[in-house]
């Protein structure tokens, strides 16, 4: 039993979809800790993918969508170090209205 749940720890199973149907791809890695990290770059990665991963200065009013490319989330930087396991499952963002009259240096 501990062997298969080893053995579990360590396959990664991903679900494409295309064209209507499911195709599902099963990766083994060497061990529990590589699952781990190729979760966390598949996450990263959704979250660079995510057209709702706005920057979070204003984007003038008569824009939908900014015309240059803008910098999006990719990367986590530790600031503080837990002693517990975490992980960013979601983000959010917001918007400031400024006054039409302010400038920005």
């Amino acid at each position: 039993d501990e062997e298969m749940a080893w053995v579990d720890s360590c396959c990664l199973q991903l679900v494409v979809k295309t064209k209507g149907k499911e195709e599902t791809y099963t990766f083994q890695t060497d061990n529990p800790s590589i699952k781990r990290e190729w979760i966390t770059e598949l996450r990263l990665a959704q979250l660079a993918l995510d057209p709702n991963n706005s920057p979070a200065w204003e984007v003038p009013e008569q824009e939908q969508r900014p015309s240059t490319k803008m910098p999006l989330f990719v990367k986590s930087q530790t600031v503080y170090s837990s002693q517990h396991q975490t992980e960013v499952r979601c983000g959010c963002y917001y918007t400031v209205t400024l006054p039409k009259t302010a400038r920005r240096r």
